[in-house]
């Protein structure tokens, strides 16, 4: 980054000489005008040179204080240094996550400069590992930095979410969901299934299959007696009938959704989107030659005819 820096004063000081060769051949005022922007620029460019310098060789301390600085510069110029800003971003997540945290007056300047320059997976990083290390900072920080409650909200259950898929330790994400429950006032008894639902909702309907597998993982980790809520059902079940459809093909998530067969009460599927589901599911175990499984999807056939939708 420095040395980009560097490159851009030496073309813009180049352009500068060469206009004091051309001076004769302007008008004053054109000539003064087109001065003035180029030291401008220049004053600019060397501005940015020193923060980046700095923020090369920063204490995580001073990072909010540097990031703050870059925020006083143009757009332009703060796009040219869209990869130092993500490289700080990065430098105090790393320290969150090592137990270094920022004050309660760092903190919130901070997230609002993430904020404000779209760092939002390390926005929404740091503010989960936060809720773990102190809540109430993470709370007050949010509050006093100016973040949209909403957007909290919205990506919370995201992270809880995905902590859960990779089996972390319920102490990672506890303080997250009781700031979840919070902010949706959802009762106690509630809150798992309206992150699952959220994360499901979220996830499914894109013909991802990182997202699809992402979502069967999830399933298989709640408790064996979640139960997609009713209101929820018809809408989720066929956005994961349809994804189940498009993503079958990838061979490598087969054991996984031989596993969801286990599971699979779990959404409380009727109808049409049981039978197409079903239908994957029998296919995937005989090509897989699995008897077990195979035999497991007979126990998932409709007793009554009438129960499937056609």
């Amino acid at each position: 980054a420095i040395e980009e820096q560097n490159n851009r004063i030496k073309d813009v000081n180049a352009l500068l000489a060469s206009l004091e060769e051309a001076r004769g051949s302007l008008q004053n005022d054109e000539y003064d005008g087109v001065l003035s922007a180029l030291k401008e620029r220049i004053a600019t460019n060397q501005k940015e040179k020193a923060l980046v310098a700095r923020l090369t060789a920063a204490n995580f301390l001073s990072l909010p204080a540097i990031l703050e600085e870059m925020g006083s510069l143009t757009d332009k110029s703060i796009r040219h240094m869209r990869d130092s800003i993500t490289v700080a971003g990065g430098i105090a997540l790393a320290s969150a996550r090592s137990g270094l945290l920022f004050d309660a007056d760092s903190l919130p300047r901070l997230l609002r400069f993430l904020y404000l320059n779209r760092q939002i997976k390390c926005l929404e990083k740091m503010i989960f590992v936060y809720c773990s290390k102190d809540l109430t900072l993470i709370k007050q920080s949010c509050e006093k930095g100016g973040l949209p409650v909403d957007d909290i909200q919205s990506f919370l259950p995201t992270r809880i979410a995905k902590a859960i898929i990779k089996e972390k330790p319920a102490a990672d994400y506890e303080h997250a969901k009781a700031w979840y429950q919070e902010l949706t006032n959802t009762g106690a008894a509630d809150v798992e299934s309206s992150i699952v639902v959220n994360f499901l909702k979220n996830n499914l309907g894109d013909w991802n299959v990182e997202k699809f597998e992402m979502c069967v993982k999830l399933i298989l980790q709640t408790p064996e007696n979640f139960r997609l809520p009713p209101e929820h059902v018809q809408s989720i079940t066929r956005k994961f009938a349809n994804d189940l459809g498009q993503c079958v093909a990838s061979r490598p998530i087969w054991p996984l959704l031989m596993r969801f067969l286990e599971h699979m009460d779990k959404l409380c599927l009727r109808g049409l989107e049981k039978e197409r589901v079903l239908a994957q599911l029998i296919a995937v175990c005989a090509q897989s030659r699995n008897a077990a499984y195979l035999q497991l999807t007979q126990t998932h056939l409709p007793e009554d005819p009438n129960d499937v939708q056609r």
